[in-house]
């Protein structure tokens, strides 16, 4: 929720520990997790600074409230991805269309992209 680029991790988890989300024992799982990350050539863009903008955890307001946990911004074009770390699922296919249709809904990026992180096998899935 606090890395937007990969220069954001060592004051992300100094924040992490002080809110109370992680403990100061699991700092360096957390930093190795988030280091797998940032080298997998699939999600390296995602951190290096080649989205002009990056919203985390932003809430989409509709019928309801949604929200995904990440979405990029480059060129007009938006990607939103939701990281998983359990097995894969069906349901979050039909989770990540729903955010892909009420982005488009917004009317303002020429293209809306969605994908699923999982983080266990570092694995992308690509939805339309």
């Amino acid at each position: 929720q606090f890395i937007k680029t990969n220069d954001d991790a060592p004051k992300a988890l100094k924040q992490a520990v002080r809110k109370g989300l992680i403990s100061s024992d699991e700092v360096d799982k957390v930093k190795t997790e988030l280091e797998k990350i940032f080298n997998n050539p699939a999600t390296k863009l995602w951190y290096d600074g080649t989205y002009q903008e990056v919203w985390n955890e932003r809430t989409i307001i509709s019928k309801e409230l949604y929200r995904p946990d990440r979405i990029m911004e480059k060129d007009g074009e938006l990607l939103v991805v939701d990281y998983k770390f359990g097995e894969e699922n069906n349901k979050y296919y039909a989770q990540i269309r729903n955010y892909i249709k009420l982005l488009k809904e917004m009317n303002k990026w020429s293209k809306v992209r969605g994908c699923l992180y999982y983080h266990k096998t570092q694995t992308l899935q690509w939805v339309n």
